[in-house]
């Protein structure tokens, strides 16, 4: 019979979290000891029993200051509807898929604008995704899947920091198969500022 022993980077990985830990404790000034629970199996009960955290919306990380608002654009979607979209259930399918409300499904195959951040996907601009939220980590998305449009582009859009306003055909994305990662595309899209 084998014995059952951690994999080496396991250990490696405990002791550098614990260290990490320990040190984050220090430059605030907290007792470690006293943080320490949180990695013990009653901690992570405790955890486990405690409320959800509530996520943040993008009204919060406006009034935080994380990120600029957008401006306000006639005529243009309005991410207030956009983002009343959630990840559901589907018991058709047994997985987790878009939910989109009656009035965001009545927007596909339209010719819509949409104003937003670009956050490029590749070195031609063709590719983008405009973003309700500015990005700020060049490794994450700045929000959920229903805080991002993918863009395909016609023409080259670029990259900027400032909000730009694309025109183009919107899709839901999620009808069929859902690839888990956007909820909404833009096709044969434009910039028009």
């Amino acid at each position: 019979m084998q014995s059952c022993r951690p994999f080496p980077g396991a250990v490696v990985a405990a002791v550098v979290i614990g260290w990490a830990m320990w040190a984050t404790a220090q430059d605030y000034g907290q007792d470690y000891e006293q943080d320490a629970a949180s990695v013990t199996a009653e901690g992570a009960d405790a955890a486990i029993d405690e409320e959800p955290h509530e996520r943040m919306d993008y009204r919060d990380a406006l009034e935080l200051g994380i990120t600029p608002a957008l401006p306000e654009i006639e005529d243009a979607v309005s991410w207030d509807l956009l983002i009343t979209s959630t990840l559901g259930y589907d018991e058709r399918f047994d997985e987790l898929r878009p939910m989109f409300p009656p009035e965001v499904r009545a927007l596909a195959g339209t010719q819509v604008k949409i104003v937003g951040f670009n956050i490029p996907l590749d070195s031609s601009g063709h590719r983008i995704l405009l973003s309700l939220i500015s990005p700020s980590c060049p490794f994450c998305l700045p929000g959920g899947p229903e805080t991002v449009v993918e863009v395909e582009a016609v023409e080259s859009i670029g990259m900027q920091l400032e909000p730009i306003i694309l025109e183009g055909t919107f899709e839901l994305i999620g009808d069929g198969v859902w690839t888990g990662r956007y909820f909404y595309r833009l096709t044969g899209a434009r910039r028009i500022s």
